[in-house]
């Protein structure tokens, strides 16, 4: 029995992996695309593919402090999930400001256009994560 349930959480770890990996794939797309069709920019995709994993540093700050929190109980102490909550909107923010800079740079964007870009495309995310959880 036990070895079943390790399999099972395998599968699981393996499918929440990939899903992390469609969606990367998907939000390039996606970003590659608006700017394509329009702004009519559709060089250094190559170059904007390789600093795209540059975005997703700030997070990856954010889920460390996250872990740490979680390992020493701390998030059920109000303080704490107070710290926890504001770290994630200030790496939030730092994580599109990375994007909107990168588009800025590799794509030739104007910095408001980019920040547009940024911002409707992290609030859409946010609305049909919301709207799936409801």
């Amino acid at each position: 029995m036990e070895i079943g349930q390790y399999n099972f959480e395998m599968i699981i770890q393996l499918l929440i992996s990939l899903s992390f990996i469609l969606n990367f794939v998907i939000f390039f797309l996606v970003l590659e695309g608006i700017s394509r069709f329009f702004f009519k920019k559709k060089e250094n995709t190559g170059d904007f593919l390789i600093s795209f994993a540059i975005i997703l540093y700030p997070m990856i700050f954010f889920l460390i402090f996250h872990i740490i929190f979680k390992w020493f109980n701390l998030l059920n102490i109000s303080i704490f999930n107070l710290i926890d909550n504001v770290l994630l909107i200030i790496f939030q923010v730092w994580s599109l400001w990375l994007l909107s800079y990168s588009l800025c740079v590799k794509k030739g964007l104007k910095i408001e256009s980019s920040l547009i870009i940024s911002l409707l495309l992290h609030y859409g995310g946010f609305t049909i994560i919301l709207f799936l959880l409801v």
